[in-house]
């Protein structure tokens, strides 16, 4: 599928380089996600000359962001795209809404043309509540015939992880896990041979699904804090339904193990950082366990450190 952003769900009345900052690093982390997967999302080649309410550009405020971020923006948008339009299939004077609004010339557009030929087209949307929901509806007015086409609309990185995801062939080995886990979640950190004991074990396709989804919970979890290194309501939510309690997915070990077992739950983080990671995630059948560091906070990396058979199995 090609990935086009959707200029309109920008805001009209940006104010500052600060508030178009918050826009868009959505979209960039988006990015960067997808550039792992060789998955680009393109552009309008104009878009940093858009003007605001104000008569202020983006390129005006993208010169105000910190070097690193003006220069990951810049490059995106005025040198390597890629941008739709400089193979734009629709025509300027073609009849295309949204809703009542026209939007020819717009990713909107484009995506409805390159849908009715039959290509496989997606837009990225901003947070917006006119281009919220999972599809977006445009209408091409047409020697007054009215055609409709559905638009895919992905508004975070999660719901671009969710398309990709299921759009994988089934997961068929522990090699194949370990590539898509490494390339999906990157919110978190795998060690380098974290991964190698998997393979003492035979593969089983309904534990690598759950792997996947501990994974999951571990990569978004790392992702929910607020400007004061709390967990925001989300992240409040995840650690109470899967960390707390008897059913929990996540645990610590117990004295007993940690006791018996401290050599095996010992881990090379990198050179000279050994730790005992005693908090893991647990897969039943057969029984498999996640290793991570621990505690998870805003400042540290979180870890993998182990994902094969139970350590303290005896």
């Amino acid at each position: 599928m090609t990935i086009i952003f959707n200029e309109k769900s920008l805001k009209n009345e940006i104010k500052s380089s600060e508030e178009l900052f918050e826009e868009i690093k959505v979209i960039m982390k988006a990015r960067q996600f997808l550039l792992k997967r060789e998955i680009h999302i393109h552009c309008h080649r104009n878009f940093i000359n858009y003007k605001f309410t104000n008569d202020k550009t983006i390129l005006s405020y993208i010169m105000s962001f910190d070097k690193t971020e003006r220069i990951d923006v810049m490059n995106w948008l005025s040198k390597t795209g890629p941008f739709w339009d400089d193979a734009q299939l629709h025509s300027s004077e073609d009849l295309y809404f949204h809703d009542d609004e026209a939007v020819s010339g717009t990713a909107l557009a484009e995506a409805a043309a390159q849908i009715y030929c039959g290509e496989e087209y997606g837009v990225f949307s901003l947070k917006n509540e006119r281009y919220s929901d999972r599809e977006i509806t445009i209408t091409w007015r047409n020697n007054s015939c009215d055609l409709s086409f559905n638009i895919e609309n992905y508004i975070s990185k999660e719901s671009l992880e969710d398309q990709v995801i299921s759009s994988e062939k089934s997961i068929e080995s522990w090699n194949q896990l370990e590539r898509m886990a490494r390339s999906v979640f990157l919110n978190i950190e795998f060690t380098e041979g974290c991964f190698v004991h998997l393979n003492k074990i035979p593969f089983y396709k309904a534990a690598s699904k759950s792997i996947m989804e501990k994974l999951k919970v571990l990569d978004k979890i790392k992702s929910c804090f607020d400007v004061t290194g709390g967990f925001t309501q989300e992240g409040n939510e995840l650690n109470q339904n899967h960390f707390i309690g008897d059913k929990a997915w996540f645990s610590d070990s117990s004295d007993t193990e940690k006791r018996d077992f401290s050599n095996e739950m010992t881990f090379k983080i990198k050179k000279d950082d050994n730790r005992l990671c005693p908090w893991h995630g647990k897969v039943k059948t057969p029984q498999i366990r996640i290793h991570f560091t621990y505690p998870i906070e805003h400042q540290s990396p979180l870890y993998i450190v182990y994902v094969g058979e139970k350590i303290t199995k005896r």
